[in-house]
């Protein structure tokens, strides 16, 4: 589904974000191309899955502020 939107729209999925609270979110995006943003407000989870996230953030505004400066 995604794939066929980023044609449709002329979407680039190496410039995009993919935001999401679980694991599956995260390979997603890899899947795609694009840039995970995990939600985690856990400290321990952060430390468990810190090496393998480009970004970690503590809530969806969190994310869409980090988004803005990336872009």
């Amino acid at each position: 589904m995604i794939r066929r939107a980023s044609e449709e729209l002329g979407l680039e999925s190496a410039r995009s974000y993919v935001v999401g609270d679980q694991a599956i979110d995260m390979e997603l995006a890899a899947g795609v191309g694009a840039t995970g943003v995990w939600i985690c407000n856990s400290a321990k989870t952060q430390k468990d899955i810190a090496g393998g996230v480009p970004r970690l953030a503590r809530d969806l505004w969190d994310a869409a502020q980090w988004i803005a400066v990336s872009s």
